[in-house]
C-alpha cells in the first residue's frame, strides 16, 4: 500500500508541477513599455514595464501648434482608446503622430456695412 502512494504522489508531482510552476511564471512575468518617439510631440506612460492586464495610461503632449493624428495613438498595431490600455502578454512599443494644426477663416467680401455718424 505505501508503494502505491508513493507511486501516486510521484505521479502527481511529475504531472502537476510543471503547470504549476508555468502557471506562477506567467503571472509575474513583466513585459516592457517603449515609446517611439515621434516628431513635434511627446508621450510617457504611468509604467515603464508592467504584468498583462494591467492598465497603462498615456499621456500625450503635443508642441506647440501641433496636434495628435486621429487614431495614430498605438501600441504595437493596436489602436490605443480614451488615452489608455490593458498590457497585453508581450513588450510593446508606443507610438504617434503629430500633425500641424490647421484653421480655416471664413470671410465674405460680399457683405459691406458703412458706419455714419
Amino acid at each position: 500500500m505505501k508503494k502505491y502512494f508513493n507511486f501516486i504522489l510521484v505521479f502527481a508531482l511529475v504531472i502537476f508541477a510543471p503547470l504549476v510552476f508555468a502557471a506562477c511564471e506567467k503571472s509575474n512575468k513583466n513585459y516592457s513599455i517603449s515609446i517611439s518617439q515621434a516628431a513635434h510631440g511627446t508621450i510617457e506612460t504611468s509604467k515603464s514595464e508592467a504584468n498583462s492586464g494591467e492598465t497603462i495610461y498615456v499621456t500625450v503632449t503635443p508642441d506647440t501648434g501641433y496636434a495628435l493624428e486621429e487614431n495614430s495613438l498605438k501600441y504595437n498595431a493596436t489602436v490605443i482608446e480614451d488615452l489608455q490600455f490593458t498590457m497585453p502578454e508581450e513588450n510593446v512599443v508606443i507610438s504617434a503622430n503629430f500633425v500641424l494644426r490647421t484653421y480655416s477663416v471664413n470671410y465674405n467680401v460680399n457683405e459691406w456695412t458703412e458706419n455714419s455718424n
